[in-house]
């Protein structure tokens, strides 16, 4: 060890060159096809679309606004870009609060923790938003150490750039006020993070005007099993795909090597909670705990699937977390380390799995003549079909689970049924078996009954069925 300054920059090039290798060969995912699409619309059709779905519109403005001729391999680059940048924050945080010994452990677990590489490499949103957290959480600490507007001006701006990015973001402010009012910091800080607050709230109003007013598509699917209690902390290291991937066990052993890391990650989290010996352990705490704590409850008690993988957003508590308890010894450090490398094994093993959801697709251009016409009851269908098939002769039948605003802003055209019926070629059609509700029944009876089937296939890795119709 001749030169141990050369370690983290030798760590950094490797981290990179992982990155590089999963963003070029892991599978493309239909909500990277969504997400390429959204940002492809203009930009009342994503502001709509996008708070009719229950999600955020600024990453796919933002996207929009850059003019560049994006793919979703060029949305991969991106996320790269923010998560490296992430990186560098989430060391710089840990300094700040814990000093140099911690940050530099941080640094490396920010390079090399799978939930971490995974959102650098999602061509989504994800870690771009764990950027504006850790700048938020940089701002709120120097405005309290310096009491300088310009930090407040900087929280504000993160906060309403994080809120319109994702609506999980807006949990940084319960927890930032929860550490004022522990460590009794509002005293001299109440005025500043008062009017901070309020020109938060005021600069969110159109977002939460148009989320409230706008009808919610009608939510078909829910995970309520208590299972996501504990995975709301082991994805902030596996990632939530690894979880996904290995859930229900295809093996004992992976649901053993699970619960044995959760048991690891609350011991670290413990050992830290005790060997943290300054005032932001509440703050850092308070990240870690009431974010995740809301998000579930309202999972519990409203419909919408539970997004394990959005608290990421909330990744560079975890991390500094982690990394405090793991300065306080080498044999955690050790056994910590063997867990994170299984952890990376699982994940590229998950990143790289065979795309069996992109089965159906490659099946139907395989045999799609000139003269045939392809129709969905389903969104995720349809903009998998328009990716991979085109635009020309792909189409939605039946209007989905999804608002008309939704459905606008990723090109979603419904063609009349009578059209469908007159139509000489062949029609394809997608049945969705993973929802498959009374539209998506109704339009599968009508062609039965206008059209002659000539052959059904059934992609049961895709939860996709495809039936082929003719006169």
């Amino acid at each position: 060890m001749k030169k141990p300054k050369s370690l983290p920059a030798l760590a950094f090039l490797l981290a990179l060159v992982l990155r590089l290798f999963l963003i070029i060969k892991r599978p493309i995912f239909p909500d990277e096809i969504q997400a390429l699409f959204l940002s492809q619309a203009n930009i009342s059709d994503i502001w709509l679309g996008t708070y009719s779905e229950m999600i955020a519109p600024l990453y796919f403005i933002i996207i929009k606004l850059s003019h560049l001729p994006v793919t979703v391999l060029g949305l991969r680059f991106i996320s790269l870009g923010f998560g490296l940048l992430a990186c560098f924050l989430i060391k710089y945080l840990a300094e700040m609060v814990l000093g140099k010994k911690v940050s530099q452990i941080a640094f490396i677990l920010s390079l090399f923790l799978p939930a971490l590489i995974w959102a650098s490499i999602f061509a989504r949103y994800y870690s771009l938003l764990i950027c504006l957290s850790s700048i938020s959480m940089i701002a709120f600490i120097r405005y309290l150490k310096t009491k300088d507007g310009k930090f407040l001006i900087l929280l504000v701006i993160t906060l309403v750039m994080g809120t319109y990015t994702h609506h999980y973001f807006f949990l940084l402010v319960p927890a930032f006020a929860v550490y004022l009012l522990k460590t009794g910091q509002w005293r001299s800080a109440l005025v500043g993070w008062l009017i901070s607050l309020v020109a938060t709230i005021i600069l969110l109003i159109p977002g939460w005007y148009y989320l409230l007013i706008l009808r919610k598509p009608e939510f078909w699917r829910s995970i309520n099993d208590l299972i996501k209690i504990p995975a709301a902390l082991t994805a902030n290291v596996v990632s939530f795909e690894t979880l996904l991937y290995n859930y229900p066990p295809a093996n004992w052993y992976t649901f053993v090597f699970f619960a044995s890391l959760t048991v690891i990650l609350v011991v670290l989290l413990i050992k830290s909670w005790q060997n943290w010996h300054n005032d932001f352990r509440f703050l850092f705490g308070g990240i870690l705990i009431l974010p995740p704590i809301i998000a579930l409850i309202v999972s519990y008690l409203y419909r919408p699937v539970f997004g394990i993988n959005s608290l990421s957003i909330f990744l560079p508590a975890v991390i500094i977390f982690l990394a405090n308890g793991l300065s306080q010894s080498k044999t955690w450090m050790g056994l910590f380390g063997l867990f994170l490398t299984i952890s990376l094994v699982l994940f590229v093993q998950s990143s790289l799995r065979p795309a069996t959801f992109n089965d159906p697709y490659i099946f139907v251009n395989n045999n799609l003549s000139g003269q045939d016409l392809v129709i969905h009851s389903d969104i995720y269908t349809f903009i998998q079909a328009k990716y991979y098939l085109g635009d020309r002769i792909n189409f939605g039948a039946v209007a989905t689970t999804y608002l008309p605003a939704t459905e606008k802003a990723l090109g979603y055209k419904v063609i009349p049924l009578k059209d469908i019926v007159a139509h000489q070629g062949r029609v394809w059609y997608f049945e969705p078996i993973y929802f498959n509700m009374k539209p998506a029944k109704d339009l599968l009876n009508f062609l039965k009954k206008n059209f002659t089937l000539i052959e059904k296939k059934d992609f049961p890795d895709s939860l996709i069925n495809i039936y082929i119709f003719i006169h």
